[in-house]
């Protein structure tokens, strides 16, 4: 099956395309390897193209995100696990 991918500046995906189902491609799009394309699905935000392969998409950090953003995210399992359970979120 063929694959192509529209890129941002980033490399971050912004959108797949197959001619099976769509009559057109954009003209900006590049042909990926279905491998490829199950790292960005997979792997969403955090996979990003370099040009010639999917690799770790590491997001510049910014002054209101430090330790305590990082820890937050260590801690989403705990909060979703608590939530089904009905105890109180963290």
């Amino acid at each position: 099956m063929q694959i192509y991918a529209l890129f941002d500046d980033n490399g971050l995906p912004r959108g797949f395309f197959t001619p099976v189902i769509h009559s057109e491609i954009p003209s900006d799009a590049v042909q990926i390897s279905v491998k490829q394309w199950h790292e960005f699905i997979r792997n969403k935000g955090r996979m990003r193209w370099d040009g010639e392969k999917a690799v770790e998409y590491l997001p510049p950090d910014s002054a209101g995100r430090g330790i305590s953003s990082r820890f937050g995210q260590l801690l989403r399992p705990l909060r979703m696990l608590r939530r089904k359970s009905g105890m109180l979120a963290l």
